[in-house]
């Protein structure tokens, strides 16, 4: 717990002149600190997603990095020192309950960072994503070692510029960071709203649902912890600085998870109406190629998750495998098979069990109930949010409705009503008492938990919990630190696959490339296709730093 403290608090300075250069750039009035670092974090996902394009986000990478905070440090010095200023007179005036909140918060997040990861796509491609992206930058067609590896997020590269593994110890714990940034910004907004407690105060209610996200770079905490922020800055007022924050902070969650686009119909209304359109529609078209090039590299579909216009690559992954994946996957989203009728795929995905089941009915019920408030019916910005979402919903329903999906309107539209149900009480200590149950909530999950009741995957049945240990030294980044990892070959590709088969795609920290064998033979036994080392220098052995195809009927 104390060195990720450390390592937070590393961020924090190192990012910081990094937001100083977008609020200038873009000529942003904000002086909040929290925005400043979210804004600089956003910029760093750029810039490290164009450099691993190129070379990898080693130690080299970083050092020319640090080499620039230090420029930027020299040349802002002033702006950074009134802001730091600013920053501690807001922290030294919160109130004595909202300290104590944002401590909790800081060291309950600091300690769930500290231990055992517990997502379980954190070993099936989160790490590997992240040390591919370490030693060799984005290689191409490495979605046809492991499927997975296809999503490549940003977000995952970001972490790997900043995760400071060449010290010996890997910080996969941006997560956490972003978590207290934005609760300590939610906090802050209490009693901005006509002397009632603004809805985003509420915030710290989620802490449960955050901490879930705060062991693993899972993508999609941003979307949690972000998303209210940038709808409060597009409802609050429509000034023309809000508006623009509200706008990055989009960018920046669909640049790490593309699901939440659907999110961006809310700017469409006012954007023709703004003489800043130009420069937004520049630094969108920017995302979006960035993003664009990025899944063309990894798997040579530019439009992946969708497999539209596919590139005549040879590093392109076969549609049959994907197809195969696929139809598994449906299973899991719907309960049903693939083939069958709408109707059925959306009656079973209501009647699934656990918490599945629960959040996909709670949707349902919230966007029935949200027309009946006044703020949707009669203010055109929660209208326009709640139509937004509601598209992105369908679009949801009819590809992939995971309940992670649609957490982020969930927490919006639970926000709004508990803000407004608490305001028509308007008792401080009521909503104190919600807020600090929350945090509570949250705490508790700091210790050995059990989720039979709410889940049957056996992974996220158990809270590894709470260790003396993990005061001053953090857990490994993966719950299998003991596997051991088997040498293997098929074809010109020699791979590591775990000794234990605990998870079909599972991979955990296994060295480089890495890759199950029950999933090879699987996807073989499916489609044909075998991964193979992409041969591109016509002399010489492949090497995987050139990348990886798909071979159709391998003779070994």
């Amino acid at each position: 717990m104390v060195l990720i403290v450390v390592y937070w608090l590393f961020l924090f300075f190192f990012i910081l002149p990094f937001g100083i250069l977008v609020k200038k750039g873009l000529k942003l009035k904000t002086i909040n600190a929290t925005i400043v670092v979210l804004l600089g974090l956003f910029l760093l996902t750029i810039s490290f997603t164009v450099t691993a394009f190129f070379i990898p986000l080693n130690k080299y990478n970083f050092l020319a990095c640090f080499s620039v905070c230090l420029f930027l440090y020299a040349i802002y010095w002033q702006p950074v020192k009134n802001l730091l200023q600013l920053f501690s007179k807001e922290i030294r005036n919160l109130t004595l309950f909202n300290k104590i909140i944002i401590t909790a918060v800081a060291l309950g997040a600091a300690l769930k960072s500290a231990q055992l990861p517990f997502v379980i796509d954190n070993e099936s491609y989160y790490i590997q994503t992240i040390k591919w992206v370490n030693e060799y930058g984005l290689v191409k067609g490495l979605a046809n070692l492991h499927l997975f590896l296809a999503q490549a997020s940003p977000w995952h590269i970001v972490h790997a510029g900043l995760n400071l593994n060449f010290t010996g110890i890997t910080f996969n714990d941006i997560n956490g960071f972003v978590i207290v940034l934005c609760i300590l910004f939610s906090i802050q907004q209490t009693g901005k709203d006509k002397n009632k407690n603004h809805w985003l105060s509420l915030m710290p209610v989620f802490i449960p649902l955050f901490f879930l996200f705060a062991d693993a770079p899972s993508p999609d905490l941003p979307l949690l912890v972000i998303t209210p922020l940038l709808l409060y800055f597009y409802v609050h007022d429509e000034s023309e600085d809000n508006f623009t924050l509200s706008f990055l902070l989009f960018l920046f969650i669909a640049f790490v998870k593309i699901t939440i686009v659907p999110l961006g119909l809310i700017f469409l209304p006012r954007l023709f109406k703004n003489k800043s359109i130009l420069q937004f529609t520049f630094l969108a078209l920017l995302v979006a190629a960035l993003w664009i090039i990025k899944n063309s590299i990894v798997s040579g579909y530019p439009l992946y998750p969708l497999t539209l216009l596919p590139l005549p690559a040879d590093w392109t992954l076969p549609k049959p495998v994907l197809d195969t994946v696929n139809s598994v996957a449906y299973n899991y989203v719907y309960g049903t098979d693939s083939n069958a009728s709408f109707f059925t795929k959306i009656t079973s995905w209501l009647q699934l069990p656990g918490v599945k089941g629960l959040f996909n009915k709670l949707i349902i019920i919230l966007f029935v109930l949200m027309p009946f408030f006044r703020k949707v019916r009669q203010d055109k910005n929660y209208r326009t949010a709640y139509i937004a979402f509601l598209i992105h919903f369908i679009i949801l329903l009819f590809t992939s409705p995971q309940y992670r999906f649609f957490l982020p309107e969930i927490i919006f539209f639970v926000l709004l009503i508990s803000g407004e149900i608490l305001n028509l009480f308007n008792k401080a200590v009521l909503q104190k008492s919600v807020i600090a149950g929350g945090v509570l909530a949250g705490l508790l999950l700091l210790f050995s938990f059990n989720f039979k009741a709410a889940t049957k995957n056996k992974f996220h049945q158990n809270s590894l919990g709470f260790q003396l240990s993990q005061v001053y030294k953090p857990e490994p980044v993966t719950r299998y630190e003991d596997m051991g990892f088997v040498k293997r070959k098929t074809g010109n590709l020699e791979y590591y696959s775990p000794e234990t088969n605990f998870f079909l795609y599972g991979t955990a920290d296994g060295p480089l490339p890495c890759v199950n064998k029950a999933q090879i033979d699987f996807i073989k036994q499916k489609t044909g296709y075998t991964p193979q080392i992409r041969q591109h220098n016509t002399t010489g052995n492949p090497t995987i730093s050139e990348g990886f195809v798909s071979v159709k009927n391998l003779r070994e």
